[in-house]
């Protein structure tokens, strides 16, 4: 509702955009503060409607992919050091 008084779209990469056009658009403050807020509602009533196993199977699968992460980085860090160690 926000977003149509501001005559703004949101993109499917998170932009906000405005509805007669698409280039990216430069937010006032009072614009993002709008957007923040909305986020916030949007995000709690998703918490509050999804039922303990969709959180659970959420939860494992940002697990996961917070683990792959680490591992990566881990792995760079270590070609890195491996390089150092070599030269």
């Amino acid at each position: 509702m926000l977003l149509k008084l501001l005559r703004l779209h949101l993109t499917p990469h998170g932009s906000l955009v405005p509805m007669h056009k698409r280039p990216v658009l430069r937010l006032t403050d009072a614009q993002k503060k709008a957007a923040v807020e909305l986020g916030r509602i949007g995000g709690k009533t998703r918490a509050t409607n999804l039922t303990p196993e969709q959180r659970r199977r959420i939860a494992i699968k940002a697990s996961k992919a917070a683990a792959k992460a680490r591992t990566r980085k881990a792995k760079e860090r270590k070609a890195i050091q491996s390089e150092k160690s070599s030269q």
